[in-house]
């Protein structure tokens, strides 16, 4: 898990890198991932955004832990993560205020992040 500092937020966000096979993608049960998380980890650390890992872009570092450097830097801008090093063809989600599953997350979404329109 990486945090993020999020434009016009105080406090920083948390984002979960997850690779999931290709052919899981789509019966991938975010609800009961999310349930998962907010049972077992503290509010602060449920991640508010996914980041789907494409598998060509799947970096580990000799230890085989994730290379977190590139997925930082990028942060969860979808502009800077589709023209990024770390993964273009990675898909993000968020989990809206008060949802209850995560859903697509992309340059709308962020644009309304960014003026202050959505709060985390």
């Amino acid at each position: 898990m990486v945090t993020y500092q999020i434009p016009g937020h105080d406090g920083r966000a948390c984002c979960a890198a997850v690779y999931i096979e290709p052919q899981d993608r789509a019966s991938f049960d975010f609800k009961a991932f999310l349930n998962h998380n907010q049972k077992l980890l503290p509010k602060y650390a449920v991640p508010l955004f996914l980041r789907f890992v494409s598998d060509d872009q799947a970096h580990t570092m000799h230890n085989n832990k994730q290379n977190k450097t590139q997925l930082r830097r990028e942060g969860v801008d979808p502009a800077k993560v589709a023209n990024g090093q770390a993964g273009s063809k990675d898909v993000l989600y968020w989990l809206q205020p008060k949802g209850t599953t995560y859903e697509p997350f992309g340059e709308t979404e962020w644009k309304r992040i960014v003026a202050g329109k959505a709060k985390l």
